[in-house]
């Protein structure tokens, strides 16, 4: 039987507002509404949080302390029925060296959830052959990472698409606006999540540049919802290319605001590289907005061109300014139904939820 569920996070909502760390909040509080969880991490007690909190001393360097603290905790544990979740994405084999170690001392079972979607290879291989190897279950949040990790490792890789419960904002897209100061004739686009190089944000703004050399719909309004090590470099090109009328960067905006931002938008833009399963994305299909993807991995397998979405060559801001100028012009009213359908049909939160109580009820 089940003692407790214990997640290891060394990223925490709300300190790091990435998809793998909102995902871990939703799971942590649906579980603890029916199991005994705590989650362990090094930065301060967060709130609403409902399950139990253990913190590690933050101390530095991190990547050597906080590995070794983890250990300590889960070796002198007394629930010998206890299972750890660890969040696996792209970081340095020392953090997952206990894990191997506890299961052969202890028994001790952890799950593994790859949300890692940049697939490169391992310089020192063996650490992570035996995290793996020595794993209870292994879940990937995408096609594209359970194939990759299967054959990388020789396991079993379940895919279990990382959702959240959405919500939708119960006023009107004028009271939403109004939240936002955002005026009732734009035309608003929304980008959400960091503004890092690998969601190119700088080919969003090179579109718009584009669409100014030709007829300029001067209502045209692009929202950035996030922060990063991109953000002062994209104000400052927005404002040298005299844009600054065109763009709105808020920042990081939290989950219990985020659905205000959807109902006030009315296109989505996802300009990655890649994605795992891209939350914000599917998010915008829940609030019918009309999407627009780079054919990259993650994006080019939920939205089909012209069906429930537009996809532009990855970087190629031409193109993108071409869509943009297309579909600011007509309604796209099937195509934002075919994508709510999308979304309705093909994901499900609760759907989600019975397949990790069914892992955890093994």
């Amino acid at each position: 039987m089940l003692g407790q569920l214990l997640f290891v996070c060394g990223n925490l909502y709300p300190y790091q507002v990435g998809g793998a760390e909102i995902f871990n909040y939703y799971l942590i509080n649906s579980l603890a509404n029916q199991k005994n969880v705590s989650f362990i991490s090094s930065f301060p007690q967060p709130q609403n949080y409902k399950a139990r909190y253990i913190r590690i001393p933050p101390f530095k360097p991190l990547a050597i302390f906080f590995p070794l603290f983890v250990f300590l905790h889960l070796l002198f544990l007394q629930n010998k029925d206890s299972f750890v979740v660890l969040t696996f994405s792209r970081s340095h084999w020392i953090n997952w060296w206990p894990f191997p170690l506890l299961k052969k001392i202890k028994k001790l079972n952890y799950l593994i959830i790859i949300h890692g979607g940049r697939l490169t290879p391992w310089k020192f291989k063996q650490p992570f052959m035996k995290l793996f190897k020595n794993a209870h279950t292994i879940v990937g949040i995408s096609e594209r990472i359970c194939n990759e990790y299967n054959n990388r490792t020789g396991c079993e890789v379940k895919f279990i698409p990382p959702l959240i419960p959405f919500e939708l904002y119960s006023g009107t897209k004028e009271q939403a606006r109004k939240k936002w100061n955002i005026a009732n004739e734009k035309k608003m686009f929304l980008i959400t999540g960091s503004l890092k190089p690998l969601k190119n944000p700088d080919t969003i703004i090179d579109a718009v540049v584009e669409c100014r050399k030709n007829k300029f719909d001067e209502n045209l309004l692009f929202v950035f919802a996030g922060d990063g090590s991109l953000k002062t470099q994209l104000q400052l090109k927005v404002k040298n290319e005299g844009l600054r009328a065109s763009f709105l960067f808020l920042g990081n905006v939290s989950r219990e605001n985020i659905s205000t931002l959807y109902a006030a938008a009315d296109y989505y833009i996802c300009a990655s590289d890649f994605e795992g399963t891209p939350l914000s994305l599917l998010e915008a299909m829940y609030n019918s907005l009309l999407v627009i993807g780079s054919d990259s991995p993650g994006i080019n397998n939920i939205i089909n061109h012209t069906v429930n979405g537009y996809l532009f060559p990855n970087k190629n801001h031409s193109k993108l300014a071409e869509i943009i100028a297309a579909i600011s012009e007509k309604d796209n009213q099937e195509i934002r139904n075919a994508a709510f359908e999308f979304y309705n049909t093909q994901f499900s939160y609760h759907s989600m939820l019975k397949k990790y109580h069914d892992i955890f009820s093994k």
